[in-house]
């Protein structure tokens, strides 16, 4: 799950001496990220379908923080060249990873991500959520996207929840839009920062008046209609009237998360994927993100391949003797080779086989604790034999 499937099959040979190709090792993460994508169906199900309520960790907090992006996978042997994967990130705030304070992590973090529809992706966000908290004791639910539709379908699973645009999104389309006048630009960031919405459309406005051409105009339209869409997520939403974690700080996780859970493993170096495969892989890097991974194969590897109960080797041979004696040595070795039924069994070695059957008389198979010595040779050897 961290690195290319021949950069593993070349460690696993090089340091444990394990020869496996790259072709069987992308078969084992497909049979685990089928595994996984099968849990999170039944636990979809379960709560969608049958109204089960699902397991919670019963977990409290002041601000739920949910950031929801997408990022274009590759395609091979696909009809089309390009697939947008989800990712949603779940989080109860910050805390700082050193006494600088230069760096940050996120707060009790839960991942989920997929090739999945809007409905799709917000019924696992909303499994996952119930899950993990008792909706009575979380204050305020604060989502986090970049404006796409499939993003405010959240609603639809979270009552109440506040939508913001992320920052760096609405940057991006300031700059966008309004980049052929700094002034006007800098004036857009003034009044979004000062939540002062009314002299924002002045400026966009304005913006139409001064555009020097046909494609400007053309970029501060579809600027105004995008904003327009998320007006009421444009605004800082520590500056809201509501509760606040510890050390709240401005949404936009979500672009780091994208490269850590999804970008680094799945879109450098050129890399390209079957629909399914990538699917599945981000199934597991999920699991690796919450450090869960581990945990979560060894299960699924005690599901798959119960425990075998020790025999005790010291009788093992009084009970492979008992079973011989029991038979005919001929009817045995023919029901257990069946070489002997086929055409190799003219050849040498079935004729020296059949000479075998023929030559143990069951008198010779005694049962004891131990294996006793033949009393005579089964087959004489030739003296002129090699």
């Amino acid at each position: 799950a961290k690195m290319s499937f021949r950069e593993a099959a070349a460690i696993l040979q090089e340091y444990f001496r394990v020869p496996v190709s790259h072709q069987e090792i992308h078969r084992w993460v497909q049979e685990a990220g089928k595994a996984r994508e099968a849990e999170l169906e039944s636990e979809v199900e379960a709560v969608f379908e049958r109204g089960e309520a699902p397991g919670s960790a019963g977990r409290s907090a002041p601000v739920v923080v949910i950031e929801a992006d997408g990022i274009g996978v590759h395609l091979q042997r696909e009809q089309a060249k390009k697939a947008e994967l989800k990712l949603g990130i779940m989080h109860e705030g910050w805390e700082a990873e050193s006494p600088a304070k230069k760096r940050f992590r996120l707060v009790n973090k839960g991942v989920w991500a997929g090739f999945l529809s809007g409905q799709a992706f917000w019924e696992r966000g909303a499994v996952r959520f119930a899950q993990r908290y008792t909706c009575e004791k979380v204050d305020r639910i604060v989502i986090n996207g970049d404006g796409a539709e499939w993003v405010k379908e959240a609603r639809r699973h979270f009552e109440g929840a506040e939508i913001y645009l992320d920052r760096f999104h609405r940057n991006r389309a300031l700059r966008q839009g309004l980049g052929f006048d700094p002034a006007l630009l800098n004036r857009a960031m003034e009044a979004i920062q000062s939540r002062d919405l009314g002299r924002l459309k002045q400026v966009l406005a304005e913006a139409l008046g001064k555009a020097p051409g046909e494609e400007h105009v053309k970029r501060v339209r579809d600027l105004h209609r995008y904003l327009q869409a998320n007006w009421e997520g444009l605004l800082d939403w520590r500056n809201d009237t509501g509760t606040l974690p510890g050390g709240a700080r401005g949404l936009g996780a979500a672009e780091a998360e994208i490269n850590h859970v999804l970008a680094a493993r799945m879109t450098k170096r050129g890399m390209s994927w079957g629909k399914q495969g990538a699917h599945h892989m981000a199934l597991l890097r999920c699991l690796d993100a919450e450090e869960r991974l581990s945990q979560w194969l060894e299960g699924w590897q005690k599901r798959r391949w119960p425990e075998i109960q020790r025999v005790d080797g010291r009788h093992a041979p009084r009970r492979v003797i008992e079973r011989l004696s029991r038979k005919e040595p001929q009817v045995y070795l023919a029901g257990h080779l069946p070489l002997l039924a086929s055409a190799v069994g003219k050849s040498e070695l079935g004729r020296r086989l059949k000479q075998l059957a023929r030559g143990v008389p069951p008198s010779e198979l005694v049962s004891r604790a131990q294996p006793a010595g033949w009393g005579k040779p089964i087959l004489p050897i030739p003296k002129n034999s090699a």
